[in-house]
């Protein structure tokens, strides 16, 4: 039963390694020549997140057919209110030292369609890819190595998490990513799965828009 048990354990833990490496290739993939086209024209991001959640998606439903431990969760009005509060917070005392990134304005720069093409994949596709991957196959695999050692796990994820939005150059811009990611963890804790995270990322990600516009204009 113990050797069955751990057998299991690794499964799980190299399932989640697989989908991340195969993820980092696809990141990887969509840095060569062939692409930048796209880069020039402002259309490789909504192409990125098009191309995670059509990764990611069959991976999670095969994952969670088969151990269900990375549930949906469900969205309760008291902790969907408190995890908000925090977000705001967070975002207001972010607004104090963060400085503006030019990458988002360049995003910016493009026609009509790009920039709508920008924000449907930012407030939508990019939460969604990213949810699975992080607080999903990232934290779910670290919590495994680490015998259920949650909150490490949780600094571990967000440390990664920040440190892969490499388009960013301020480190103050690193640091807002980290403590975002440690309340996504917190989020995803709390509610049992990644419905809540989620939600709470779109939000920040579409208040984020709201002010890079705000800024660009």
């Amino acid at each position: 039963m113990m050797t069955s048990r751990t057998n299991d354990r690794a499964m799980r833990i190299l399932f989640c390694a697989a989908v991340l490496l195969i993820w980092y290739a696809l990141r990887m993939a969509l840095t060569l020549p062939v692409f930048r086209p796209l880069l020039s024209s402002h259309l490789l991001v909504p192409l990125f997140c098009l191309a995670q959640c059509l990764l990611l998606l069959p991976f999670y439903a095969i994952y969670q057919r088969r151990y269900q431990d990375i549930p949906c969760g469900s969205l309760h009005c008291r902790t969907l209110s408190a995890s908000t509060l925090l977000l705001l917070l967070l975002l207001l005392a972010q607004s104090l030292y963060r400085q503006p990134e030019s990458w988002g304005v360049e995003q910016l720069a493009g026609d009509r369609l790009s920039v709508l093409l920008f924000f449907a994949a930012s407030m939508v596709l990019a939460p969604l890819a990213e949810e699975v991957l992080f607080r999903g196959f990232l934290f779910q695999g670290l919590s495994l190595m680490l015998a259920n050692q949650r909150w490490l796990s949780a600094l571990l994820t967000s440390l990664i998490f920040a440190a892969l939005h490499s388009q960013y150059s301020h480190w103050q811009s690193l640091l807002s990513l980290t403590l975002l990611s440690l309340l996504l963890c917190y989020a995803r804790l709390r509610s049992g799965g990644l419905m809540l995270p989620l939600v709470l990322h779109m939000l920040n990600n579409f208040l984020s828009l709201c002010s890079l516009w705000w800024l660009a204009e």
